[in-house]
């Protein structure tokens, strides 16, 4: 499964993809999921859950990641594009 992650990093001096995936998908230690069933959880709009639910799954081991600054319009923005070893 590819996931595609955004943030800014303006008050970043330089941003760190296993500083952000370990604040990001750490979120999920403290902030629980909304929508839980026996057969699915879904995503129902939370902020602080938004990077957990698009690049986790429960059988995910395995996780690999890319980082890559750019500008988008005139903002200090930064990509992550994550592979897991899940569909």
């Amino acid at each position: 499964m590819l996931s595609r992650l955004f943030s800014d990093y303006e008050n970043y001096a330089d941003p760190d993809i296993s500083k952000f995936l370990q604040t990001n998908l750490g979120f999920i230690d403290n902030v629980g999921l909304d929508d839980i069933t026996a057969t699915s959880v879904n995503y129902k709009q939370n902020a602080l859950t938004y990077v957990y639910s698009n690049a986790v799954r429960a059988t995910t081991t395995e996780i690999g990641c890319t980082l890559k600054k750019c500008d988008i319009g005139g903002f200090k923005m930064f990509i992550a594009y994550c592979l897991t070893n899940q569909p």
